[in-house]
């Protein structure tokens, strides 16, 4: 009964704020949901272990798999077997670490499962538990192999430096990423910002050609609107992004005190009406 009534004071407040609904990917389906169990758990699982590099062949092989419906029933059943064999043989050999691990990362991601798209920033909390899990099979295995436990670390300590560094590639390009993803927003903002104080009640700024993300680092797939509401803090204030120049121009030419800006070579630009004359605003 508690969180039945946390649930609803949560779905109030979301509403309130005007946060996004339950639409799209960002909802449930029933009808894909086990298809999509299987597809969102492989995808956080691989990127946990592998990196993000594997996302662009996972996007691939889930498109494909949408349309050969019979493959992937049959990779399904094939998957959950071979599941079921190795938790018989963990409990054979008397390893449960491994079970309560992949579980602890299972659960930890069940919220997401069964959404229609993948965001590897909801497996922050399953992939410690696979850390965990990588290292303790990675000892295992050494162990096993090693009859010498110091020569066992040491071959151990070496294997995970190496996978380490093999991350700390990957993460930087992320890094990298983000910060080129940040300062495209930031540079967004402040040219309007220092070019315009103040813009007169009920006006209208058209915004083309703004990127989404750089890979997977968004930029403003959303938020824009609420940006510049904390530049100006004004309600008239009306942002919309538009998909061309030319669409942004055609609506703005029917309405009072429009702007139109285009985000061109990292600049951004304001488009004006006469002969499509362009302005940087550095």
């Amino acid at each position: 009964i508690l969180f039945a009534i946390i649930l609803g004071l949560y779905a109030y407040v979301r509403n309130t704020a005007g946060a996004h609904g339950l639409s799209g990917d960002y909802n449930y389906n029933i009808s894909h949901l086990p298809f999509n169990i299987f597809g969102n758990l492989a995808g956080y699982l691989s990127t946990s272990i592998l990196g993000l590099w594997v996302i662009p062949y996972y996007n691939f092989f889930r498109q494909y798999l949408r349309e050969q419906i019979g493959l992937a029933l049959s990779i399904l059943v094939f998957i959950s077997a071979g599941l079921v064999f190795i938790r018989k043989k963990l409990q054979v050999l008397g390893n449960k670490k491994p079970i309560l691990l992949l579980g602890l990362s299972v659960v930890s991601l069940l919220p997401y499962l069964g959404l229609g798209n993948l965001s590897e920033r909801y497996a922050l909390l399953a992939s410690s538990f696979l850390a965990i899990l990588m290292v303790h099979v990675l000892e295992s295995g050494v162990l096993r192999l090693t009859v010498n436990k110091k020569k066992a670390y040491v071959v151990l300590g070496v294997i995970i430096l190496i996978i380490g560094f093999w991350y700390q590639k990957d993460l930087g390009k992320s890094i990298q990423n983000w910060k080129n993803a940040g300062d495209t927003s930031r540079k967004i903002i402040y040219a309007v910002k220092d070019n315009y104080r103040f813009f007169p009640k009920e006006s209208n700024l058209f915004f083309a050609n703004i990127p989404l993300r750089f890979e997977r680092s968004w930029v403003f797939p959303v938020g824009l609107p609420e940006a510049l509401w904390f530049v100006y803090r004004d309600e008239t204030l009306n942002v919309k992004q538009v998909k061309s120049i030319e669409e942004g121009l055609k609506v703005a030419e029917n309405l009072p005190n429009s702007h139109v800006y285009s985000l061109e070579d990292n600049e951004l630009k304001e488009v004006t009406f006469k002969d499509f004359e362009v302005k940087i605003v550095k």
